[in-house]
């Protein structure tokens, strides 16, 4: 399946249904250029984890073990590649199909149907282009007859140089262990944020920096000097997680708004929706947004 690419005024956007429904690119024109706002990619690239921007559903992060139980049930997940776990669900290593297609607007579907992981449910991605920024819309629907643990997120990345800096608030960062797993699950394992942990003019070019924060206002700011903007990041308001990830090896980073912690399916039912995982009855569904725009 071709690239599909949208447009609307001084914004475009190209996605790659096929490869994981993930977007390959979101640029702005300015003075006859077309500036990237998250990494381009390149139109022969294999590996959806190369992408700007790929959805992640029905949980985020890594699993323990590749394992959870949940009502009695123990489920187990193969790992992922070279990964030793299961790692940021299913969707994207899934090709999705067009619902429905403007020139600034496309919908994508997929349709996930039981195996190690027991609830079939259904998951549309919508992307929206309007004259101030991109909107992107997830949502997953649980199509079985059983309740389904579930947890979404989406996974951007931006170009990152030595002058990149990084602002958002948040209020504690999650202990994670080599393994990028919490060292302890419970809400005890959270340390609260210092002056040296805040994300304010945060510089990340090949930091090594894979954290987890809570508390977070839902908006994000990235200040690129050598490309000329301050771009903005909003999400939904039940989106309170943010997980930040710069490779060291890679001029690169990644701001990921989650709605659940690492392991988080782990934990006691108890106290599943306090680590941010909804239980969604047959026929329910979860969903968020994430926007992004320039700011002046």
């Amino acid at each position: 399946m071709a690239e599909i690419a949208l447009h609307c005024g001084k914004w475009r956007a190209m996605v790659r249904p096929e490869l994981g429904g993930a977007l390959t690119r979101c640029e702005i024109e300015r003075n006859g250029s077309w500036l990237p706002l998250l990494r381009s990619t390149s139109t022969e690239a294999g590996d959806v984890l190369e992408t700007a921007c790929f959805p992640v559903a029905p949980f985020f992060g890594r699993l323990r073990g590749g394992r959870f139980v949940f009502r009695g049930r123990e489920i187990v997940l193969p790992p992922i590649g070279p990964h030793p776990t299961p790692l940021h669900g299913f969707v994207w290593r899934m090709p999705w199909q067009i619902d429905t297609s403007t020139d600034a607007a496309l919908t994508l579907a997929c349709a996930h149907h039981a195996g190690a992981w027991p609830w079939p449910f259904t998951t549309t991605q919508t992307f929206e282009l309007d004259g101030g920024g991109l909107t992107i819309s997830l949502v997953v629907r649980n199509s079985g007859h059983e309740a389904m643990p579930c947890g979404i997120g989406l996974h951007p990345c931006f170009p990152c140089d030595a002058a990149t800096r990084l602002f958002a608030d948040v209020e504690a960062e999650v202990a994670l262990d080599s393994g990028v797993l919490p060292i302890d699950p419970a809400p005890t394992g959270r340390v609260a944020i210092t002056e040296d942990m805040r994300l304010q003019r945060r510089a990340l070019h090949r930091s090594g920096m894979d954290c987890s924060f809570e508390g977070w206002t839902g908006t994000a700011v990235i200040e690129q000097p050598a490309l000329g903007y301050r771009l903005r990041l909003t999400a939904s308001p039940a989106i309170s997680r943010l997980h930040v990830y710069a490779p060291s090896d890679d001029d690169c980073f990644c701001v990921e708004p989650v709605s659940h912690a690492i392991d988080a399916f782990n934990l006691d039912e108890a106290d599943l929706a306090k680590a941010g995982v909804r239980v969604l009855a047959p026929g329910e569904s979860q969903r968020m947004q994430m926007r992004l725009s320039l700011d002046p």
